[in-house]
């Protein structure tokens, strides 16, 4: 131990394995079992935590077979090795080498080492316990972190966006979902309320689903919600399941939003394609039948107009039926619009040109209101394909109800540019929101909230573009006001049945 400069503990539990330090006395040693008895001299010393110098020959005390094997001399002595006073074994010597007797100082010299011994062997064994217990709770970190990051993988590869909330509603995690749902990062998300995000549920009391959820602990399911998160609507299914402890008490929820706005509008065209398609079969029949008579009445009121021309109460009243059969071959010839859509010559077409033209169209409603208009329209915006006369229609309804719908002294913003594959025209003014049960019904045929609408502009609208294969999205937010954008295909993508 002086010589190496290390302490007792250590040369124990460094060589206790070490060939090299096993002598052929210690081997046969190791190899040995004894078991506890009280009435020979190793068991005492073991139970009664005292030494003994034995004299084989006076024979005082038993001896066990095993260590009478073991020695080669009468006499040894035997000191129990004590830690903390508990015995932890035994140490048994003798002087076979050099004959001499053991005395009461050798006894005492060897009671003060095995004092040390014991407390070494106690601690080289705590030691070895401790480092066995520290590797078990590595490879037990190893695991858990291990699933930890497959349970984290399983939830980053949802689609839907999840966050769990406590009761207190702030968020302490999230998938990469909800934070392209809401717009942030993860770093911006954690840690805060759920009030203070991005996140507008329209019909629903969020917070008290989520405190109900927590009280009762039972989950919720909310089907096609509107929702305005980072500034964009959505059309979203949300479940709400109560969050447990490992005691199985709930202490949160987890809030799983699914985006279902693609499907609820794919659904919605195939519905509205539908009713068209039964409408238009009703509207063309009725549509003909009115077209014939009010053809005959328009013809009979300018003859009454011509042979009345110098009364003017009667060129009054016949003019104003002129005006009205006029706006009823107007409607009529839109309802057939609908039904059968005149077959028309495609080409291809510069939307830029068309918008100018409406702006030209519509310049005077618009000073009259004292509008402005902003316009920024691509350079060598790619042509499309398709009618220019139905595609003018379409552009000049959606710019009339920009108009109609602006305030004196408003804002319209129009803007043409273009994707990989398509071309978009998006005309915005800065109107109040349209409630969602209103815009669900916007390219309905015959829904209007005007006056003296006819409720078919948007619907002939929608048809066209969809015969040009395109479509038209509608977004309406408070702070952006409504928002048309017209989506065409490049004149460069092949259209099949153009």
């Amino acid at each position: 131990v002086s010589e190496e400069e290390i302490s007792l503990k250590d040369i124990l539990y460094r060589k206790k394995d070490d060939e090299e330090y096993l002598t052929e006395l210690t081997k046969r040693i190791k190899a040995v079992k004894i078991p506890i008895n009280d009435k020979k001299v190793v068991g005492r010393t073991f139970l009664e935590k005292k030494p003994f110098n034995i004299k084989i020959a006076i024979k005082e005390f038993p001896i066990e077979n095993e260590i009478g094997k073991l020695l080669d001399w009468e006499d040894f002595a035997i000191v129990p090795l004590l830690s903390r006073d508990r015995a932890v074994g035994v140490v048994i010597v003798d002087n076979h080498f050099n004959k001499r007797a053991i005395t009461v100082e050798d006894i005492n010299f060897l009671v003060m080492f095995a004092n040390q011994a014991g407390l070494a062997i106690d601690n080289a064994t705590v030691h070895k316990k401790l480092k066995e217990s520290i590797s078990s709770m590595e490879m037990a970190n190893i695991k858990l972190q291990e699933l930890k990051n497959y349970s984290e993988n399983i939830v980053e590869s949802i689609t839907s966006a999840i966050s769990v909330i406590d009761k207190n509603t702030m968020i302490s995690s999230c998938n990469s979902s909800f934070e392209n749902f809401i717009g942030l990062s993860k770093k911006e998300i954690i840690g805060r309320s759920l009030l203070k995000l991005p996140l507008k549920i329209e019909e629903f009391d969020l917070t008290g689903i989520i405190e109900e959820t927590s009280t009762k602990g039972e989950p919720q399911e909310l089907s096609k919600v509107h929702c305005i998160a980072n500034n964009e609507e959505v059309i979203a299914d949300i479940s709400i399941y109560p969050f447990k402890d490992s005691l199985k008490n709930v202490i949160g929820v987890v809030l799983s939003i699914q985006d279902v706005t693609d499907i609820v509008k794919l659904e919605k065209r195939v519905k509205d394609s539908e009713q068209l398609a039964m409408l238009g079969e009703l509207s063309a029949g009725v549509a003909h039948e009115i077209r014939n008579p009010l053809v005959s009445i328009g013809g009979f009121v300018r003859r009454l107009q011509k042979k009345h021309k110098d009364d003017e109460t009667d060129r009054e009243y016949t003019s104003i039926i002129i005006k009205e059969v006029k706006r009823l071959e107007n409607i009529v010839g839109e309802v057939l619009d609908i039904a059968s859509p005149k077959k028309l010559k495609y080409d291809l077409v510069d939307l830029n040109k068309i918008i100018l033209d409406i702006m030209n169209i519509l310049k005077t409603s618009c000073r009259d209101k004292e509008i402005k208009v902003e316009q920024k329209l691509m350079k060598s915006l790619p042509t499309v394909f398709g009618s220019s006369s139905q595609l003018k229609q379409v552009f000049f309804n959606i710019f009339q109800n920009a108009t109609e719908a602006s305030p004196v002294g408003g804002i319209i913003k129009i803007e043409t540019g273009h994707t990989d594959n398509e071309n978009f025209v998006m005309i915005n003014n800065k109107s109040k929101a349209i409630p969602p049960y209103i815009k669900e019904k916007m390219f309905m045929p015959f829904f209007t909230t005007k006056i003296k609408g006819t409720g078919l502009g948007l619907s002939v609208s929608s048809r066209i573009i969809e015969l040009h294969h395109g479509r038209i999205e509608l977004k309406s937010v408070e702070e952006e006001g409504t928002t048309f954008t017209v989506f065409l295909p490049k004149s460069v993508v092949k259209i099949k049945g153009l």
